[in-house]
């Protein structure tokens, strides 16, 4: 289980990446997954969770191959 604090940084990115996502959807904006995952990551990079961004990516390309 997370700790509380994790589990509010999770809500966050989560609520930000969420936000994005309706942003681009009411553009019109055709949302592939790997542009929610894209997204995800600048997202997890901006909020200075460089290390889990990195693991996330490294998550994509070991599921890539």
């Amino acid at each position: 289980p997370l700790t509380d604090d994790l589990n509010e940084v999770a809500k966050q990115v989560t609520h930000q990446v969420v936000e994005q996502l309706f942003e681009l959807a009411s553009k019109n904006v055709s949302l592939t997954v790997e542009g929610i995952q894209d997204l995800v990551e600048v997202t997890l990079m901006k909020n200075g969770h460089h290390d889990v961004a990195r693991d996330y990516i490294i998550y994509r390309d070991h599921h890539k191959e």
